[in-house]
């Protein structure tokens, strides 16, 4: 054998464009998404929302623990205070998008901006429980809004016109259940 065939060429490497490319290909499926997902109905609207929520969580949370470097058990609060500001401004009829986006990047911001003058001051262990510690604050503060559910949740009021579609939506789901229950009694009687 000849020392020329033990050697083997390097792989080829993949052109550096496609690394480059693939973020704008998601970025425009997402953008695509919305519209398409109209058309299917609101659940597939409601999960596409519900993604990229926790998408955008995701990324913050990449960010402080793979760029920084720095563990936090608190993340969860800035998604839930937004949260809250949304829904509280929805349970006075205020539900706007307009007002309740802007109200929830103010509220996690300054919440944010004050606990961060705190915490980025520790290191290493202590960091940690000091981000759970204002994280657990904030899910205690959301826990003892009576007006607002407490313990339960939030819970909005709906209009009549929409309850009165959930409610016979209900009606039609039961009756479906119950066509499928009888159905499934006389198989196995057969």
């Amino acid at each position: 054998m000849s020392p020329t065939a033990l050697q083997t060429e390097p792989a080829a490497r993949a052109p550096a464009w496609r690394g480059r490319l693939l973020p704008f290909v998601l970025f425009g499926l997402l953008a695509v998404a919305p519209p398409l997902a109209g058309q299917g109905g609101g659940y597939v609207l409601t999960l596409l929302e519900q993604v990229m929520i926790f998408a955008i969580a995701a990324v913050g949370l990449d960010l402080i623990v793979g760029f920084g470097g720095l563990v936090s058990f608190g993340h969860a609060a800035f998604i839930g205070l937004g949260a809250y500001a949304a829904g509280i401004l929805a349970f006075h009829g205020l539900g706007d998008t307009a007002l309740a986006l802007p109200a929830a990047i103010l509220l996690s911001a300054s919440f944010a901006a004050a606990t961060g003058l705190i915490c980025l001051r520790t290191r290493g262990v202590y960091f940690i429980m000091i981000t759970l510690a204002f994280g657990q604050m904030a899910f205690f503060t959301a826990s003892s809004l009576a007006p607002y559910g407490g313990d339960d949740g939030l819970t909005l009021r709906l209009s009549s016109r929409r309850s009165a579609s959930i409610s016979s939506a209900a009606r039609r789901s039961r009756r479906a259940s119950a066509a499928s229950c009888a159905a499934r009694k006389r198989t196995r009687r057969a």
